[in-house]
């Protein structure tokens, strides 16, 4: 395991998402502290909640964002090549 780089609240703070190590990204439930679900991805950047508190959208070092969402199992490519 490596350290946290990244830990971001969702706004209504039921929810987690934490980077280790720029590349397993994992979500928590804050309420009985339940892993929802973990991927890898690659160059970890920012991570930002939608404004819905359940979307995670993921920054990465070759310009891409993804979009995680419930039940979180894999992302969704939103934007390809950003600001390359």
């Amino acid at each position: 395991m490596g350290p946290v780089d990244h830990l971001v609240f969702s706004g209504d703070d039921q929810l987690l998402a934490s980077a280790r190590g720029s590349e397993v990204i994992q979500m928590w439930r804050l309420s009985d502290g339940a892993l929802l679900g973990e991927i890898i991805a690659l160059m970890v950047e920012r991570l930002m909640f939608q404004p819905d508190n359940q979307n995670l959208l993921i920054g990465t070092g070759d310009g891409k964002v993804w979009r995680w969402e419930p039940p979180y199992t894999r992302p969704t490519l939103l934007l390809d090549n950003l600001g390359t």
